[in-house]
């Protein structure tokens, strides 16, 4: 699964943890994080194409039937019309972008 790079790094950025990842407290960090962890997932698909799918968070939210007949057709199972996912959380970076691009600069506004 892939998310919207600005979205998972606010995410990550302000959650509050009880131990480690100290790293979650540094913008940079989390997005040169978020870089490998996408490239990593393309590299995985690439290797495991027979058995593997990327999905997008933002489309799991708002095509959920869409993603949901993607993942029952690699799985071999049949697709049950009408499940749906909650309303997500998709977005929520765009408030905070200001403060992103002041941290990036031009590495978040090409993410």
């Amino acid at each position: 699964m892939k998310r919207n790079i600005p979205d998972n790094m606010l995410r990550i950025f302000m959650k509050k943890y009880a131990e480690a990842f100290s790293n979650a407290y540094d913008l940079g960090e989390i997005y040169d994080y978020m870089m490998w962890y996408h490239e990593l997932i393309d590299i995985l698909h690439e290797r495991l194409k027979e058995i593997s799918i990327v999905v997008n968070y933002e489309d799991m939210v708002t095509d959920t039937p869409s993603v949901l007949v993607r993942v029952s057709d690699l799985c071999g199972v049949d697709f049950a019309c009408g499940q749906t996912a909650h309303a997500g959380d998709v977005g929520c970076a765009g408030p905070y972008m200001r403060y992103l691009e002041e941290a990036l600069g031009s590495r978040i506004r090409n993410a």
